[in-house]
């Protein structure tokens, strides 16, 4: 008898790395380091929209004071399915700055919305939390009420991903701004979507948190049931040193690894930084049945389901790095 005919190795990917890398990557070309103008970043997106590799890509994220700028390319959402955007929200540093520009960028979404109709999905904000919250924690329900009651006169769904520092005040603040989405957003058997924004990189060494504060923010997100997605610092699969910013920094099979292992096996703070910190990518492995980090593995159903439901994706400024080491690594 003879024996299967497998894919071609062009077009094969093992079940476990889609589960994996599936709508991953948030396109952010429009940011440094890459900085394209608008016109070179949204033809990149809607050409990586066409690729082989498309399955991996999620949305292309823009201020959401840019999206009339993107009348000009009207042409580029006739293809389906939508185009989805995560915008990233104008913010303030008080509730009530925060509010009033929400109430703004909501009308500027769905204007947008209503241009492209059926063609584009605004359907992820992303926001920083007012500094004055993040100072006074207490305050955090009356403020996520106010949101909420917001989303919900809006004409369209959107999930809320809100961006909390992780500064030297990290075991203060962020456990206090989890247990407040926990609370406030559990305890609804519907409605809004929302998460945690962490960001993991920038272009100083400052920029890019420690494996301490890292493995415990993902630690407390998975305790308290908060989903989250990073931005930043996360071109390349593992950890290393990089000397163009002259930092270490993250590798996305660190960080999506740790979350989805921690996810699958209630991992503590300790063994979450230990995948943080691998710089060794051959202790990372994927079969067609999972994925696993030395001796810990999670199925691909498991992967799936912890990609869904708490490690969503993560913004980069470029496609194609993460692509190349893929492939470098005969994985792609």
């Amino acid at each position: 008898m003879s024996s299967p005919t497998l894919p071609s190795t062009s077009t094969y990917v093992l079940p476990s790395l889609r589960a994996f890398l599936e709508e991953i990557v948030d396109y952010a070309g429009l940011f440094p380091p890459a900085g394209l103008s608008l016109d070179h970043a949204i033809r990149n997106f809607a050409r990586y929209r066409t690729q082989e590799e498309e399955w991996m890509l999620a949305r292309f994220v823009i201020p959401v004071a840019r999206l009339i700028d993107l009348e000009a390319h009207d042409d580029l959402f006739e293809a389906a399915p939508p185009t989805r955007f995560s915008v990233l929200g104008t913010g303030g540093d008080t509730p009530d700055a925060f509010l009033a520009h929400l109430e703004t960028d909501f009308e500027a979404i769905a204007t947008f919305h209503k241009r492209h109709a059926g063609q584009v999905a605004a359907d992820v904000m992303e926001v920083r939390l007012p500094a004055a919250l993040l100072m006074s924690p207490a305050s955090s329900p009356a403020f996520l009420n106010r949101v909420q009651e917001a989303v919900e006169q809006s004409p369209f769904d959107l999930a809320l991903f809100f961006e909390a520092p992780l500064d030297k005040d990290f075991r203060r603040t962020i456990p206090a701004v989890l247990e407040n989405l926990a609370t406030h957003y559990g305890a609804r058997a519907s409605g809004t979507a929302v998460g945690l924004k962490m960001r993991t990189g920038g272009l100083e060494p400052d920029a890019f948190p420690s494996s301490e504060q890292l493995a415990f923010a993902l630690a407390a997100s998975r305790t308290a049931g908060v989903r989250f997605k990073a931005t930043a610092g996360l071109h390349h699969p593992v950890r290393h040193f990089n000397d163009g910013v002259n930092a270490t920094m993250h590798g996305f099979f660190n960080v999506f690894g740790a979350a989805t292992l921690a996810f699958a096996h209630d991992l503590d703070e300790g063994t979450i930084r230990e995948i943080l910190e691998e710089e060794d990518p051959a202790t990372f492995h994927f079969t067609p049945d999972a994925f696993a980090w030395r001796t810990l593995e999670v199925d691909a159903a498991t992967l799936r389901l912890a990609r869904n439901a708490f490690a969503i994706s993560f913004g980069s400024c470029s496609f194609e790095e993460p692509l190349e080491d893929l492939r470098a690594l005969s994985l792609l």
